[in-house]
Order: C-alpha cells, then sequence, then structure tokens
C-alpha cells in the first residue's frame, strides 16, 4: 500500500514540476513568504525566508566534513583491527 508524504514547496519563480507527476506524493505550492509562514515554524527557516534559524553554511560544511572524516576514521580503524 502506498502512502502519501505532504511536501509543501516554496518556488519563487515559474517552475515546471512536471517530473514529479510519478511519484506518490502530495504537493502543496507556496508561492508567497505568508503562505510559506502558514505552513512552516519562523524558527525552522533560515534569515533569508524571513525566519530565525540561525544558519552558517560554512559551519555547516565544517560539521560535514568532521562527521566524514570520523566516519572514515572509524573504518580504517576497523579494517586494521583485522
Amino acid at each position: 500500500m502506498l502512502g502519501f508524504v505532504n511536501l509543501p514547496l516554496f518556488l519563487q519563480y515559474s517552475h515546471p514540476l512536471l517530473f514529479f507527476s510519478s511519484i506518490p506524493m502530495q504537493f502543496e505550492l507556496l508561492t508567497s513568504m505568508k503562505s510559506l509562514h502558514k505552513h512552516i515554524d519562523s524558527s525552522q527557516l533560515p534569515l533569508e525566508l524571513d525566519g530565525t534559524f540561525p544558519y552558517c553554511h560554512r559551519d555547516w560544511l565544517s560539521f560535514r566534513m568532521v562527521s566524514r572524516v570520523s566516519r572514515v576514521l572509524w573504518y580504517l580503524r576497523e579494517e586494521m583491527a583485522w
């Protein structure tokens, strides 16, 4: 049995959504900041979308790199244990 996922989309310009036609999802097209804020709490939106969520791409990249390096080191340690 296929379920549906409700996925709000916020587009600031016209965008063809034809490639989603075969995916069993329900889409809600949000075309204004007001409708975006009706569906998503401002604490989850970055400043660029009039939210309060503190987001720094550089910090995110650093976090991801440390996470990836940690996984590689763990894998190497496991392989060397053999």
